[in-house]
């Protein structure tokens, strides 16, 4: 069997991670650049494309919080099929009111409504 731990702590099986560290950088790549089995192919260009995901992932987040914070909620459109017209768009609504805000927005456009004054919002 071929068990062995990395550098930083993961436990490889047979060159498939088993239990992760929890190290963010090694959740990403892994120790050794690429989590996929010896000689499976796995390169680079998976790793740039894993981390822009996670980044985007973190701003969607920090989106959600932020609305969370000042009392609204932010929804990913859940369609899909990548030709629909809201696939992978956002609506942000205020559920005390029971009203949509900002619907069919992208992720630029929901952080532009956050980050206004509330003299603004409530214009």
């Amino acid at each position: 069997m071929e068990i062995r731990r990395a550098e930083c702590g993961c436990v490889v099986d047979r060159g498939v991670r088993v239990t992760p560290c929890g190290d963010a950088e090694c959740l990403l790549q892994g120790a050794s650049g690429s989590w996929g089995r010896q000689g499976s192919g796995t390169s680079d260009g998976a790793t740039r494309i894993g981390r822009r995901m996670t980044e985007e992932r973190i701003r969607e987040n920090q989106l959600r919080r932020m609305a969370a914070m000042q009392g609204f909620h932010l929804q990913k459109s859940r369609r899909r099929d990548r030709q629909a017209p809201d696939y992978g768009r956002w609506c942000l609504s205020n559920p005390n009111r029971n009203a949509v805000i900002l619907e069919n927005a992208d992720l630029d456009e929901v952080e532009a409504w956050l980050n206004l004054p509330w003299a603004e919002k409530l214009k």
